[in-house]
């Protein structure tokens, strides 16, 4: 691991291979930020140099004491070795490689006089705890399973209920 000095960083140390830098704060047992580069060096100065005109890099370097790089064999090793370390680490400011977790819930809206179900993530901007929710699901086919299974125990109409899109009536209705 590489101290780092923010008035005269040592940035030659950092080998010009390809490879996945990580950026520590004053904890080394959880990194800010995770990069790779097919050259490390040129990429770890280029976010000291682009910290003068850029507030997003001045953030990462400002709260930077600490650098570390595994090598890789080439970029597709580096890449899957960046998203790897990403979704283990789950760096403060790496959010697109995260995994972006998710819960379903079945959301009762009012329209021509019933309601009718429709499910809903919790990245949906709708999403709430109110009482037009039904339950927590982990994903969106537990949330649909159950869905079905209120329908059939109940027989209600599919078509009434906005899930079934045909002329004729319901095919629990017949």
């Amino acid at each position: 691991m590489l101290a780092i000095d923010l008035d005269n960083p040592d940035l030659n140390q950092v080998p010009d291979t390809t490879g996945v830098y990580l950026f520590y704060g004053q904890s080394r047992q959880v990194p800010i930020y995770i990069g790779k580069s097919i050259n490390l060096q040129k990429r770890v100065k280029s976010h000291f140099s682009q910290a003068k005109h850029d507030k997003k890099e001045q953030k990462l370097i400002s709260q930077t004491k600490f650098i570390d790089w595994i090598s890789a064999i080439g970029e597709v090793h580096a890449l899957l070795l960046e998203s790897k370390l990403i979704k283990e680490m789950m760096p403060l400011l790496n959010r697109r490689l995260r995994k972006q977790k998710s819960i379903f819930s079945i959301k009762l809206i009012l329209r021509n006089e019933f309601l009718q179900p429709f499910i809903i993530s919790s990245l949906c901007k709708e999403f709430s705890f109110d009482n037009e929710h039904y339950g927590l699901f982990r994903n969106h086919r537990t949330a649909q399973l159950l869905l079905e299974d209120i329908i059939n125990t109940h027989n209600l109409c599919k078509k009434v209920l906005g899930l079934e899109k045909n002329k004729s009536a319901c095919f629990n209705y017949q």
